[in-house]
């Protein structure tokens, strides 16, 4: 799914990412975390408003991941967040110093982006005060696991086996394996009927933006496993892809959309070959699909001639978003999620 290539911009990376797998919390732990009422109240929020011009823009405290040249075009900067898994083209020298001042200490922005046009608005060094006033996420202690190195030209159906996602001991109350497709088909045509473009009414406390896939895959896939284990009982993990990653989104207008990561719900289903790891995505397809085919469509040639899966991760069902300290942060209050959701929910993929 994805956007008519944008001017200036957006168009992946080849950033290699190593990030490390959570540190696989106790059982008592991830049943609070996860297996809790999922609150309606969403934590502060970035603004997201509409300009004169049509174009939606946000604004948003986030880390800076990486500041690099465009692969396209090295007279253009690009910057990427791991609050966001969209990528931003900085357009003028003082935006750029702004943001390497802050790279290179770490510290947290406040900016202010056009995700229709992949663009840096304006930017500033975050306060101690506007930090305090943010919500917090806890960040969970890196493993040693590596992250998977794959060549997107070719991916073959073995990382579909169940092996694969190595599911724990379920926690209880949860079964490891759906029992068929057709179970899996009708959990995934519950999470579509959530989709904030459609009038309802909702199973759930806040619709699912699947119409807005420019950005907000972390809470699409929190929202979504949520409901695996509290609604269907089943064991789930989340799979993150990271690279070139460039899709078409034929669902939501059929423009071009790139990410530098993405990430949706793993699953284990039983098929007539035995069992096979599936990927919960409604904003990019109609049904679970195999693992293989989920990263096979994030390298869309025709939005960027250099897209590409380049590695991915599989983590626990906690993870939410990269984390600059080689993990990744967690909602386990759901606040980020719901928060998330809310500010996406009016918005759309293609302009």
């Amino acid at each position: 799914m994805a956007k008519q290539p944008k001017p200036h911009l957006r168009r992946t990376v080849k950033l290699t990412v190593v990030f490390y797998v959570l540190a696989v919390a106790s059982t008592l732990t991830i049943i609070n975390a996860c297996k809790k009422s999922s609150p309606s109240k969403p934590a502060t929020m970035p603004a997201v408003t509409e300009t004169a011009s049509n174009h939606q823009t946000e604004t948003a405290l986030v880390t800076i991941a990486n500041i690099r040249q465009s692969p396209e075009d090295a007279s253009i900067n690009q910057v990427m967040f791991y609050e966001r898994e969209e990528i931003f083209s900085i357009p003028d020298a003082a935006i750029l110093t702004m943001l390497q001042k802050a790279y290179s200490t770490g510290q947290k922005v406040k900016v202010t982006t056009d995700p229709w046009a992949g663009t840096i608005k304006q930017v500033a060094i975050a306060t101690p005060q506007e930090i305090k006033a943010s919500h917090t996420v806890s960040t969970a202690l890196p493993l040693t696991a590596p992250m998977h190195s794959i060549d997107a030209a070719s991916l073959d159906a073995s990382l579909d086996n169940a092996q694969t996602i190595n599911m724990p001991a379920p926690l209880p109350g949860l079964t490891n394996v759906i029992p068929d497709l057709a179970t899996a088909q009708i959990m995934f045509t519950y999470f579509a009927q959530q989709s904030c473009n459609l009038p309802g009414p909702l199973g759930i406390d806040q619709c699912i933006s699947f119409q807005y896939v420019e950005d907000g895959c972390y809470a699409r896939a929190h929202k979504m496993s949520w409901i695996i284990m509290n609604k269907y009982h089943y064991s789930v993990k989340k799979l993150f892809s990271y690279g070139n990653l460039s899709v078409r989104a034929n669902k939501w207008g059929g423009c071009c959309v790139n990410w530098w990561y993405h990430v949706a719900p793993l699953v284990i289903i039983n098929t007539p070959q035995g069992p096979k790891s599936y990927v919960m995505d409604p904003g990019m397809f109609d049904g679970p699909v195999p693992m293989s085919t989920w990263l096979g469509a994030q390298s869309n040639t025709g939005c960027f001639a250099g897209a590409g899966v380049s590695s991915y991760s599989i983590q626990p069902v906690t993870a939410y978003w990269p984390s600059g300290s080689g993990g990744y942060d967690t909602d386990p209050d759901y606040s980020l999620t719901n928060g998330t959701l809310v500010s996406y929910s009016s918005l759309k993929t293609c302009p």
